[in-house]
């Protein structure tokens, strides 16, 4: 019994290292499981374009929403031939003299784009790149003017906040820089009660080019010889002295009320003439203002001519400022309207001089002592008043 058992023994232990040996000898294979590799996948946020048309309205989209940069992906593109990559660097550059050279909005905020190609097996990327020359809170600021009226009303505003910079955008033919400027001054003519003086004013058209037609912005840029403390003092000043002046005034009809503002204005303003009849975009001064003539104590032609207006304003009667000449310089007086019939008066002669001379005079009698003006810009003034003030 013990041999058999030993012998069994002995045979497992034979068969044993007969098997160790064989697989160590042996090769030994290994299975990895399969990754198949697969072509990158554009980015989901990625756009495609296919035409320069469609690059130029992917491009101008990202500008239209202030992006500094996006993806592009171009799987064909039309009319290529040679390389796409190298016909993608100058589509994007066509691109960017398109949106920054002919179009208002790229002309005024955009500096430069630029954009990087890859070429990835069977797209082209392109990564783009979008430098700005204005501030967001600039853009936003834009106001878009359809009308004249409405343009006008937006001006209007913008002197009376006394704003440093503003931009409009308008597509109107007879909109111009010096259209803008003209408007400018006309409105602060004709609101002396709001605009205390006449801005420095820079305008710049975008695009340059071609500037005449289509859709333009107007950038102004309104500056000032003095402080915006100092100005809005003025202004509420020269309120307050308008509005005690007027509530003074006293007649039995409305020529006879002229007479008295007439004659008020004499008594607080001093005419000064030194520093010449209108100024003009290069220069300021508060005698040239109805703040001159109201508070200051100090005035010019134009100062007595603008104190005038705005007393009439703060009364409600019908009164413009005239630009025109006197003796061969530049001078203002102003046209009031009673009744349907319109008469000169020239506030500051009246102090001057005589009242009567320069008071509610005709057309002829302003013409013979010197006076010239755009007679179609202004109401005729067909008669002389003064026999009418106290019937």
């Amino acid at each position: 019994m013990r041999r058999t058992l030993a012998a069994a023994v002995l045979l497992a232990c034979l068969l044993s290292l007969t098997a160790c040996a064989s697989i160590l000898d042996g090769q030994r294979t290994v299975v990895e499981p399969h990754v198949p590799q697969s072509t990158p996948t554009p980015a989901l946020d990625a756009v495609p374009a296919a035409s320069y048309d469609e690059l130029y309205a992917v491009v101008y989209g990202m500008v239209a929403e202030r992006q500094s940069r996006g993806e592009v992906h171009v799987f064909e593109y039309e009319g290529t031939e040679l390389d796409l990559a190298d016909t993608l660097h100058r589509e994007i550059d066509r691109v960017r003299d398109a949106i920054t050279r002919t179009d208002a909005l790229g002309a005024y905020s955009v500096a430069d784009i630029t954009a990087s190609v890859t070429q990835i097996v069977t797209y082209c990327k392109l990564d783009v790149e979008i430098t700005y020359r204005r501030a967001p809170s600039q853009v936003d600021a834009i106001v878009s003017a359809s009308t004249t009226r409405y343009l006008r009303s937006q001006l209007t505003e913008m002197l009376s906040d006394r704003r440093g910079e503003a931009a409009i955008l308008t597509s109107l033919p007879s909109v111009t820089a010096d259209s803008i400027l003209a408007e400018i001054e006309s409105i602060y003519y004709a609101n002396p009660l709001r605009v205390v003086m006449l801005p420095i004013t820079a305008v710049t058209v975008y695009p340059e080019s071609g500037s005449d037609a289509g859709t333009r912005i107007f950038e102004l840029n309104f500056s000032y010889d003095h402080t915006e403390a100092v100005l809005s003092a003025n202004l509420d000043l020269m309120l307050s002295a308008a509005r005690e002046l007027a509530r003074q005034a006293s007649g039995a009809n409305d020529l006879a009320i002229h007479r008295s503002l007439t004659q008020k204005l004499g008594e607080i303003a001093t005419y000064n003439d030194a520093h010449g009849a209108l100024p003009d975009y290069s220069r300021q001064n508060f005698e040239a203002t109805a703040y001159g003539a109201l508070q200051g104590g100090s005035a010019n032609a134009e100062g007595y001519a603008m104190a005038y207006k705005a007393l009439c304003d703060e009364l409600q009667l019908a009164c413009v400022v005239v630009r025109g000449e006197r003796d061969g310089r530049r001078y203002a007086w102003n046209i009031v309207t009673v009744a349907g019939a319109s008469y000169h008066i020239d506030a500051a002669m009246c102090d001057e001089d005589d009242e009567n001379a320069w008071f509610l005079r005709a057309d002829t009698a302003m013409a013979d002592a010197g006076y010239t003006w755009d007679r179609a810009a202004y109401p005729t003034c067909a008669g002389d008043g003064t026999a009418a003030i106290d019937n």
